[in-house]
């Protein structure tokens, strides 16, 4: 419901009313559904419900997996995908251009723009500098193994060693963080914060002038999720400027 709850906060600035609905109650609402004069945004598993309606953005904010979603459900959300291709009245979206590619290239869909994740106004407010000067390699996200940060942990640990003072830092929590926290066998230099909320990430994320700062790609980490060799430096990028 991030994605959503982002969005719709966007939307109620400019001054245009917005409501989130969960995909359990898409359908008690069929007469807005069916309305060309409301604008429906569907995620996740509320696409399905864009062959019903009119005037419908469907976003996909990735490309289906069978090692992870299973064979039946691949197969639905390819039908459905392909079906709302075929809808005149429904335009399919993605997250990232990355995504929007494997949709295109794999399953022959034509998605017709990319529409980054919303930023919450929280994290284009100043910051004050006046607190402690760090040196963090962050990742935000799920722990997941279809993120493949087992992969990319051999690589960090690499940096750290070669860089005095550089330490990680793994905000989110899921199905792989007693893993990856094994894999670490305490090592101080990492740290998992868990789940925090956006104030949270927000200082978390934040870079102070004239210091290093590292960022894995949230990019890269997908491209890395679908690759068989991770052991690469080009997946952390150096900033020149403040995060």
């Amino acid at each position: 419901m991030a994605f959503a709850a982002g969005l719709s906060e966007g939307l109620t600035a400019l001054g245009i009313p917005s409501e989130v609905v969960s995909p359990g109650r898409i359908f008690k609402r069929l007469r807005d559904l069916r309305d060309p004069s409301v604008l429906k945004i569907l995620s996740t598993t509320g696409v399905f419900a864009a062959l019903f309606g009119r005037r419908v953005i469907c976003v996909a904010h990735g490309f289906p997996r069978a090692d992870a979603q299973g064979w039946a459900k691949l197969l639905a959300i390819i039908a459905s995908l392909k079906l709302i291709n075929r809808c005149s009245g429904a335009r399919l979206v993605a997250v990232s251009h990355y995504a929007a590619i494997h949709l295109r290239t794999i399953f022959n869909l034509r998605v017709d723009a990319v529409i980054h994740n919303p930023l919450k106004p929280l994290f284009l407010e100043t910051f004050d500098n006046s607190a402690q000067m760090r040196n963090y390699v962050t990742y935000v996200g799920r722990l997941h193994p279809a993120k493949n940060l087992h992969r990319l942990m051999p690589v960090i640990r690499d940096l750290l060693a070669e860089t005095p003072g550089l330490r990680a830092c793994f905000i989110g929590d899921g199905d792989q963080r007693a893993a990856l926290q094994n894999a670490v066998n305490g090592d101080p230099g990492f740290e998992f914060k868990g789940s925090l909320d956006s104030a949270g990430v927000r200082r978390a994320l934040h870079r102070f002038p004239g210091q290093r700062r590292y960022l894995v790609s949230q990019q890269i980490v997908h491209s890395v999720a679908c690759a068989r060799v991770a052991q690469s430096r080009t997946v952390l990028f150096r900033l020149q400027k403040n995060v």
